[in-house]
């Protein structure tokens, strides 16, 4: 073990690059559905479809579409739920050959913006988002782009009671992810509990299914 080299923040790197387990395997941050890439831990799927028949959303949004496996997997979940007439509406800023099998996909619209402003202060396109998380029934709002706390901090006070936020690589604080997380199952920490906790509060966002989804580290709130 003393002998691996570490950066920073210990984390085991791969000569080739990249990073490994404990077991010198290589984390790879991703998984394939439907022959596409999906950003996610394997057993990811499996929970959303847990949180998709306890919640039978509405609508889902996702920011950051990223090649769009993770896209094409929640919206057969609503469609093997019976929610047909649930949309999901997904915004990316790049463009990828995948994104013809999003595209070809009924209800899913793939937008290609950003909607936040440059220092992410403020949601720019409001009007692309904003009505359709306001809409009547359960939403769920998936954070997984290039500034996950800004758009969880950003997108909190448009949720209704009941509605859910979620956000990718996630983990409590650094003390559990480096004991519980890096080298184990996924080595990426972009957002912990001190980014959001003031929106929590302010917002009365709960806890949901949150034991679920720390293993495939997701952090979920749900509206009080």
């Amino acid at each position: 073990m003393s002998e691996r080299k570490t950066d920073e923040m210990g984390r085991y790197l791969a000569e080739g690059g990249g990073y490994l387990d404990e077991d010198g395997n290589h984390l790879s941050g991703c998984c394939i559905y439907k022959d596409t890439l999906a950003m996610q831990h394997k057993d990811a799927f499996a929970t959303f479809k847990k949180l998709f028949e306890k919640v039978r959303p509405a609508r889902v949004v996702e920011v950051g579409t990223s090649h769009g496996g993770l896209t094409l997997n929640l919206r057969d979940t609503l469609n093997d739920l019976g929610l047909h007439n649930s949309p999901m509406k997904t915004f990316e800023v790049l463009k990828v050959d995948s994104h013809k099998k999003i595209q070809e996909t009924p209800g899913i619209e793939l937008i290609y913006d950003n909607i936040f402003s440059g220092s992410y202060l403020e949601i720019q396109r409001p009007e692309l988002v904003v009505p359709f998380i306001e809409s009547e029934g359960t939403s769920i709002v998936l954070c997984d782009g290039g500034a996950k706390r800004y758009e969880f901090q950003l997108l909190a006070p448009y949720l209704k009671s009941g509605d859910i936020i979620m956000a990718h690589d996630y983990s409590p604080n650094l003390e559990y992810f480096k004991a519980h997380i890096m080298n184990k199952t996924w080595d990426w920490l972009e957002i912990d509990d001190t980014h959001i906790d003031e929106v929590c509060q302010s917002q009365n966002l709960q806890p949901f299914m949150q034991e679920d989804f720390l293993p495939v580290v997701w952090v979920c709130r749900q509206k009080a």
